[in-house]
C-alpha cells in the first residue's frame, strides 16, 4: 500500500467518480482506477462496488476511509517533522529579554515560533547584566538588549538591531553567530 493510492482511495471515496477523482489527483482515469484496485488486492477486500452507472463505497470501505484519512495525515505530519529537524528547525530555543523588547521584538518571535512549530520556544525576562553572564555560560541561546550595554564586551555579537537601541545578541563561539 502506498499513500497515492490511499489519498485517490480518499479522492474516490468523497466524488464517487472515476474521472472526477482523476482530475482532483492530477492523474488519469485508468490511474485511478488501477491504483484502486491494486490498493484492495493488498488489503485483500473491495472498497468500493462499482457499476457502470455508479460508484459506492461497501461496508468495509466506509469502515476503511476515516482510517485511510488518518493516515495520510500522520504520514504528512511526519513528512514535515522530518524535515524540520533535517533542516534544523527543532530542538529549545531559549531566548533572554529585557524589559523593553516587548514591544518591539515579540512580533519577531511569534512570527518565528509560528513558522517553526517544532521549536521549543523559550522566554525568560532578565537584567541585561544577568543576560550577558547567562549567555557566556550557555542558558541562553540568545538574547535581546540594549545596544550601548553591549558595547563594553567584544565576546558577543549584535545581530540586526531591531531599534537603535534594542538587538539581537549571541556569543561569538554559539552556532547562531554564523
Amino acid at each position: 500500500m502506498r499513500i497515492t493510492q490511499l489519498e485517490y482511495f480518499i479522492s474516490l471515496a468523497e466524488t464517487l467518480s472515476f474521472t472526477h477523482s482523476a482530475e482532483e489527483c492530477h492523474v488519469t482515469q485508468p490511474v485511478i482506477s488501477q491504483q484502486i484496485s491494486a490498493l484492495e488486492n493488498d488489503l485483500g477486500f473491495k472498497l468500493f462496488d462499482r457499476t457502470t452507472r455508479e460508484v459506492r463505497l461497501t461496508d468495509a470501505g466506509m469502515l476503511y476511509y476515516p482510517y485511510a484519512i488518518e493516515i495520510v495525515k500522520t504520514s504528512k505530519q511526519a513528512q514535515t517533522r522530518a524535515l524540520a529537524v533535517a533542516h534544523g528547525r527543532t530542538g529549545k530555543l531559549t531566548i533572554g529579554v529585557f524589559g523593553g523588547l516587548q514591544i518591539h521584538g515579540l512580533r519577531d518571535i511569534v512570527t518565528f515560533s509560528g513558522e517553526n512549530p517544532e521549536v521549543d520556544l523559550q522566554l525568560r525576562l532578565v537584567s541585561s547584566l544577568e543576560q550577558y553572564q547567562e549567555l557566556k555560560q550557555g542558558a541562553f541561546d540568545i538574547m535581546f538588549s540594549s545596544v550601548a550595554f553591549l558595547s563594553r564586551f567584544d565576546d558577543v555579537t549584535c545581530v540586526n538591531p531591531i531599534t537603535s537601541r534594542i538587538c539581537a545578541v549571541v556569543s561569538r563561539n554559539h552556532p547562531l553567530a554564523k
